[in-house]
């Protein structure tokens, strides 16, 4: 029978932890990696920093240090760059006063990636760029610092502080949400509705007071001419009160309209890469279609009239390209042979007359 070889356990210090391995995401980390010191009697223990060789560094993003219990507690900085390694040993004396190191701890952290905006939208610098359902923002300014229109107050527009670079905005994925955004449609000839789902239309309220307010059905004091030179936008209600064109107060911090362009201007903001909810309609040879949608206010496309007729008077209305046929309302449609998208939207603007 082979007996086996009694080895003498080995009684060297060593040092042993955990973990050799801590993997933290861009935004930063924070935790503890648990230290035996092996046949150690007195702990005198410390962090030491080095490169992948073993050689000091130093590193001035992640700290570490030992704790009351000889455990090791790490804090890693926020990432707002490349991704990162650092390197660290524990480190003691022994018995003799000899140096002591655990295995190699690396360090590694993921690079910065910034977040994915929720919205990304651009100055609309011609008034013929203005795509009638799109969502836009109402701002101040073009470049770093700006405000955007937000939440209604009494009487005025709150204003939201955000940043914008060569006329850009975005807007990352759970932020911003005191900024709203605006539903453009055309509203009768050269006149524009200025939406804002679930609150009503902007109108300029009031002849005595620089009242900028929503209200649920459209009147004519929430149908704006709209022009744009050098990106700024004019944008004037056309009902009969007075303090009508809107504008950016910096003293009071807010938007609201006056009776001249007396504070600073004011920018549209078209959200890019929108997506929209179609209704296919086919005019035919003859050049007509007739048009009935129940459920939804839909925008005239280009090149196509939308008219309604009533029996006793004839023509009743007409609608023109960029304009909303209410939901319910019956149209016939004028326009060259083809299939053509109505865009689906909560505008329902002044509506027939």
């Amino acid at each position: 029978i082979a007996l086996a070889k009694y080895v003498e356990p080995s009684l060297d210090p060593s040092i042993t932890v955990t973990s050799t391995a801590i993997e933290a995401p861009a935004a930063g980390a924070d935790g503890t990696i648990n230290v035996t010191y092996n046949n150690i009697t007195t702990i005198v223990a410390a962090v030491y920093f080095c490169d992948v060789n073993g050689g000091a560094a130093t590193y001035d993003w992640v700290d570490a240090e030992i704790n009351n219990e000889n455990n090791v507690e790490y804090l890693i900085d926020a990432n707002t760059g490349a991704a990162r390694t650092a390197y660290m040993k524990v480190y003691a004396l022994d018995d003799q006063a000899q140096d002591v190191y655990s295995e190699l701890i690396t360090i590694s952290q993921e690079a910065y990636v910034p977040p994915t905006p929720a919205a990304h939208y651009v100055v609309v610098s011609d008034v013929e760029d203005i795509v009638p359902g799109a969502h836009y923002l109402i701002a101040s300014g073009t470049e770093d610092g700006i405000r955007v229109m937000g939440v209604q107050n009494n009487n005025n527009r709150f204003a939201a502080e955000w940043s914008a670079e060569n006329g850009e905005i975005d807007i990352p994925e759970g932020s911003g949400d005191e900024i709203h955004e605006f539903i453009i449609c055309k509203d009768g000839g050269d006149k524009y509705a200025i939406y804002e789902a679930g609150v009503g239309y902007l109108y300029a309220a009031s002849s005595s007071s620089n009242n900028l307010k929503s209200q649920a059905s459209n009147k004519a004091n929430g149908q704006w001419t709209i022009t744009i030179d050098d990106n700024i936008a004019s944008i004037v209600a056309t009902g009969s009160n007075t303090r009508n064109v809107m504008q950016y107060n910096s003293t009071s911090v807010l938007f609201s309209c006056y009776g001249s362009a007396s504070q600073a201007p004011v920018y549209l903001y078209r959200k890019t890469g929108e997506t929209f909810t179609t209704e296919t309609v086919t005019i035919s040879e003859v050049g007509y279609a007739t048009l009935y949608y129940g459920e939804e206010n839909l925008i005239v496309p280009e090149d196509v009239t939308a008219y309604i007729f009533n029996t006793t008077d004839g023509l009743k209305k007409a609608y023109d390209a960029g304009e909303v046929i209410p939901k319910t309302v019956g149209v016939v449609l004028e326009g060259p042979v083809g299939n053509y998208d109505f865009v689906v939207t909560p505008v329902v603007g002044m509506g027939p007359d």
